[in-house]
C-alpha cells in the first residue's frame, strides 16, 4: 500500500476503491469511496498502525495482522456519485471487511445480516441477563398500578367475550377434551400426567413393532 500511495499524484481523485489481500483464498476485501484517494489511503494506514479500541474495525485488524505490503488497491469507479456506486458494489460483492453500507436503512441491514443480528441479540441477552431481569422487575414495579388498572378495565369491557373463550372446548395433547379455562389446572393434574405416560408407552410399543418388521 505504501508504494501505491507514493505513486499517486497530489491531485485529488474522486473514486470507489478496493483494498484486497493478494491471496484471494483468504477473502479479505474492503470497498470504500472518497473524494481524495491519496488522503484516504494514508488515513487507512495511520489507523491500522494504532491498535487501540478506536481503530479496531475489520479492515484495520486485517492490515495489521496480514501486513499492509500484502494488500493491493484497485480503482473500481472514478467520478461523481461515488457513494451510490460504493453502496451498490458492497451489496453485490459483499466484501468481508466492510461493516457499514452507505444509505442502508436499519431494516435493510437486518435483512442482509439476519442470522448475525439474531445471534448477537441472544449473546447480548445471555451476557446481560441479570441486568435485563432487574430492569424488567423495576419497570414492572413502576408500572404495576397502571397495568393492573388497565387489565381490570379490559376485563370489564370484554367480560362476555372472555367468558365465552374460557368456556370453549379444546383437546389437550394428552387426548382429553377440556375447556380453555381449565387448561392450566388440567396440565398440573395427575390425570394429565397418567394420560401422557400411557401415550408414551403406546409410542414405545409402536416403535418396537416397526423395528421388528
Amino acid at each position: 500500500m505504501d508504494e501505491y500511495i507514493n505513486n499517486l499524484g497530489k491531485k485529488p481523485i474522486r473514486c470507489v476503491y478496493q483494498i484486497k489481500y493478494k491471496d484471494i483464498s483468504k477473502n479479505a476485501m474492503y470497498i470504500g469511496s472518497t473524494n481524495d484517494l491519496r488522503h484516504r489511503l494514508q488515513s487507512h494506514l495511520f489507523c491500522s498502525y494504532n491498535d487501540n479500541k478506536n481503530y479496531n474495525c475489520k479492515v484495520y485488524q486485517a492490515i495489521r495482522e496480514l501486513g499492509q505490503e500484502n494488500f493491493i488497491i484497485d480503482l473500481l469507479y472514478v467520478g461523481d456519485g461515488e457513494k451510490d456506486v460504493e453502496a451498490h458494489l458492497i451489496r453485490v460483492l459483499k466484501p468481508s471487511l466492510n461493516i457499514v453500507c452507505p444509505g442502508r436503512t436499519k431494516s435493510e441491514y437486518y435483512q442482509d445480516n439476519i442470522d448475525y443480528v439474531k445471534q448477537s441479540k441472544l449473546t447480548l441477552r445471555y451476557m446481560k441477563l441479570e441486568e435485563i431481569r432487574k430492569k424488567d422487575r423495576d419497570r414492572y414495579e413502576d408500572r404495576k398500578e397502571y397495568c393492573n388498572t388497565k387489565s381490570r378495565k379490559y376485563y370489564k369491557d370484554n367480560k362476555a367475550r372472555l367468558a365465552a373463550i374460557q368456556s370453549t372446548p379444546c383437546v389437550c395433547v394428552c387426548g382429553k377434551t377440556i375447556t380453555h379455562g381449565h387448561k392450566g389446572s388440567h396440565r398440573r393434574s395427575q390425570d394429565h400426567k397418567n394420560r401422557l405416560a400411557f401415550l408414551r408407552e403406546e409410542l414405545v410399543e409402536a416403535r418396537n413393532i416397526i423395528l421388528r418388521l
